[in-house]
């Protein structure tokens, strides 16, 4: 069975864990169809396009990497169906194709949310350890007064606030607590 990746990181992590399944985003920018796409890949490497961030947080070790493992039996090659989808055009394909960094062959997606009960584990990577592990996660709680959440992995805590559909495109905003 193909494996597939899902990647994010956790900032978004408790907040993914609490609602228990993994979502489409929500991404107007460029003037692609919305809604977005669930999207993984057959790459474990992931791709730069992914919502992981990479910048100081990630170097100083106050924000890890996360993936999702998945099966590809829940997912669609894009490759495939690309030239099929509503509402998709000839130059939508050809602009998001040519906007991200991994071969397009790679890529999957699914048009529905997917429980989290389907994954077969989560990992994390830190800047200091970069080597995927699985993650022992604890069950997101309330902080800052009800204005963000905090999940435990292993022994150590990340909190994050969010602002849904305030970013750029009706995407959500994260921060670190």
């Amino acid at each position: 069975m193909t494996v597939l990746y899902h990647y994010s990181d956790t900032a978004r992590l408790p907040w993914i864990i609490q609602s228990g399944e993994l979502r489409p985003g929500r991404n107007a920018i460029g003037g692609f169809p919305e809604p977005d796409f669930l999207w993984a890949t057959s790459d474990p490497q992931g791709d730069r396009t992914a919502s992981a961030h990479r910048g100081d947080y990630w170097r100083r070790g106050a924000l890890w990497h996360v993936r999702f493992v998945l099966d590809a039996v829940d997912f669609a090659r894009w490759a495939d169906t690309r030239d099929s989808l509503p509402g998709w055009t000839a130059d939508h394909v050809e602009r998001l194709e040519a906007a991200k960094s991994a071969s397009p062959a790679a890529w999957w997606y699914r048009e529905a949310s997917l429980p989290l009960s389907a994954c077969r584990a989560v990992e994390v990577r830190s800047y200091a350890v970069n080597r995927w592990r699985e993650a022992l996660l604890g069950q997101p709680i309330g902080v800052d007064g009800g204005a963000g959440l905090s999940i435990t992995i292993g022994t150590r805590a990340f909190a994050s606030s969010r602002e849904a559909g305030a970013g750029p495109g009706g995407g959500d905003i994260y921060a670190i607590l």
